[in-house]
């Protein structure tokens, strides 16, 4: 069930000649749901449904999602890699929904939250076993934990419900003992109301806030509590609105949907706090303004930006840099399936109409893209799609980091690429040289990113180093 397709590329300036995002791409179904009698599942039980539910992608290309269902139980959890998963955790309350439709899968490990006011979060592995509860509660004194998020040394970081404000806290058991650190709080002057928050694993945290004054703001926090500006939408600011949904890479970039000032025009930015530039905007490659930030975004180590939008044909997946924009999939798009190859989107009728795109989209850092799509029989599927890389040896043109080639493929293998390797394997770049969870070609882990970087890497490297480039 995998399938490989050309997609639209648009080149935003002239550097973009050598920009990194591929135009060919390969997709790969996950799971499918569906209600429908006649038309079975795919590593889903029956019935159930994907409808709304957030995916999330784990370094190594993995996928968990929640979904819904009747019977024994009321809602679970799949997970899986590769095309082959199932249901990992089940729950039965037919009162009301237990677990919240955003949950995360970092490293490993996969992030509840739970819906019930007065709540907090779960964290189990792949398995579905539980591996740490956080109650409500903690010194912080928080509960109704939004958007939770993990960091790959085991805490999870989210915003906090603390009476009629909130907080947002990183929580972890050190030593057996609950340690929550607080990063920001309203009700104390500083910001009238925190929106959900984007974490990594530097434990820097992003989000849009409410100044006291209701401005909205997007700040990057440090884990000292320190902030940088990254979006302004004061009246003295170069925005005069921020939508909700911020996203935060682990290099420190933060992506968020903003509305120029000048040209009171909708953009898609990525900013490190100095430098801001724009990823798309409504007229590129078809693009429309009407629900363009409906879903925030998402971004990886390279400062890829992923994202769904409403085109003239209908709503898409893209990925942009700032240098280049590429459109994934959308609807009108044939993909493979477990019933045959099945076109993309469902028209529901009015009001809704019709739709391709069921949820927000997820990227990690090997640029692997994870959606949900609404197919023509009325069914979800879940999606990886996949840059197709030419020859993933070639990866500099210089070994010089004071060369502008350095870190820019330029279609040859030479003492450059190995170097630059070297420089990023050292430096820990888990963007570029995490390649490989095995040095084994037999094992199926060879060739796929696992989150960490160790000697299966560089012999991977090594490997189609001397492969050679097509």
């Amino acid at each position: 069930m995998n399938l490989h397709l050309p997609c639209a590329i648009l080149t935003l300036s002239a550097a973009s000649v050598a920009a990194d995002i591929p135009t060919q791409w390969s997709f790969e179904l996950q799971c499918r749901s569906s209600l429908d009698p006649n038309i079975p599942t795919f590593n889903l039980p029956f019935p159930s449904s994907l409808s709304s539910q957030g995916v999330a992608i784990d370094e190594d290309g993995a996928v968990a999602v929640r979904y819904v269902t009747a019977g024994i139980a009321t809602e679970g959890v799949f997970y899986g890699r590769a095309g082959i998963g199932s249901s990992i955790f089940t729950i039965n309350n037919p009162a009301d929904p237990v677990f919240s439709s955003d949950l995360d899968l970092h490293l490993g490990r996969i992030a509840l939250s739970y819906l019930t006011t007065g709540t907090g979060a779960i964290v189990i592995n792949t398995a579905g076993t539980l591996v740490e509860s956080f109650p409500a509660g903690g010194p912080q004194g928080v509960s109704n934990f939004g958007g939770v998020r993990l960091t790959g040394d085991g805490a999870i970081g989210f915003r906090g419900a603390f009476g009629s404000n909130q907080k947002y806290v990183f929580d972890e058991f050190i030593g057996g003992v609950r340690t929550q650190t607080l990063i920001a709080q309203s009700g104390t002057g500083q910001y009238a109301f925190l929106f959900t928050s984007s974490i990594n694993d530097s434990r820097q945290l992003a989000a849009k806030v409410f100044d006291a004054s209701s401005n909205s703001l997007v700040y990057r926090f440090e884990p000292d509590g320190s902030r940088t500006l990254i979006a302004d939408a004061r009246t003295s600011g170069p925005y005069n609105s921020i939508l909700n949904g911020v996203a935060l890479g682990s290099s420190g970039d933060v992506s968020c949907f903003v509305r120029t000032r000048a040209a009171n025009e909708w953009r898609l930015i990525r900013s490190d706090g100095i430098e801001t530039v724009t990823i798309a905007r409504p007229g590129d490659l078809g693009i429309v303004s009407t629900d363009f930030g409906n879903f925030g975004p998402d971004i990886n180590a390279s400062g890829w930006v992923a994202f769904r939008a409403r085109t003239t044909t209908g709503h898409a997946v893209f990925v942009g840099d700032g240098q280049s924009l590429v459109r994934i999939a959308g609807d009108g798009d044939l993909l493979a399936t477990d019933l045959g190859d099945l076109v993309m989107g469902f028209d529901f009728g009015p009001p809704t109409g019709r739709q391709a795109l069921s949820s927000r989209v997820a990227i990690n850092d090997a640029g692997q893209i994870a959606f949900a799509a609404f197919m023509q029989n009325g069914t979800i599927g879940i999606f990886v799609a996949t840059p197709d890389i030419a020859c993933r040896a070639d990866l500099s043109g210089s070994s010089d980091p004071n060369d502008p080639s350095y870190g820019v493929p330029d279609g040859s293998l030479d003492a450059a690429d190995f170097f630059y390797f070297l420089d990023q394997f050292t430096a820990g770049n888990l963007a570029i040289a995490d390649l490989s969870g095995s040095s084994d070609p037999n094992d199926p882990n060879y060739g796929v990113p696992d989150g960490s970087l160790d000697a299966a890497d560089f012999f991977y490297f090594l490997d189609i180093f001397l492969a050679g480039c097509p």
